[in-house]
């Protein structure tokens, strides 16, 4: 039984990536090398604009200054009178609420 287990072990590059015992049939997965990469948690993964980490998360720079720039144009046209409060406070909290799960 184990010497069967051990031969339907995926195998990728001399990593064991999967095995095919939970699915019966074969999945033919395709990996393609620059998005499938197996590399050490320790090195962030990136998820929904930020980087995870094992002990914290970081929000990417581009997120934040497209952010900012974002920001500043819904700022001016509030100065502006082209939108109201509330609506520049939305922009305000759609930025903020995703990000204090974040700690950087």
């Amino acid at each position: 039984m184990l010497e069967k287990a051990w031969n339907n072990l995926l195998r990728v590059g001399g990593l064991v990536v999967g095995a095919t015992l939970i699915h019966p049939t074969p999945l033919r997965l395709t990996i393609y090398d620059p998005k499938a990469q197996v590399l050490p948690t320790a090195n962030g993964v990136p998820w929904l604009g930020s980087e995870v980490y094992p002990g914290y998360r970081k929000v990417k720079a581009r997120k934040v200054l497209h952010a900012t720039r974002r920001l500043q144009e819904r700022y001016h046209a509030y100065c502006n009178g082209q939108i109201s409060f509330a609506e520049f406070d939305a922009s305000v909290q759609g930025w903020i609420n995703p990000m204090r799960f974040a700690d950087s």
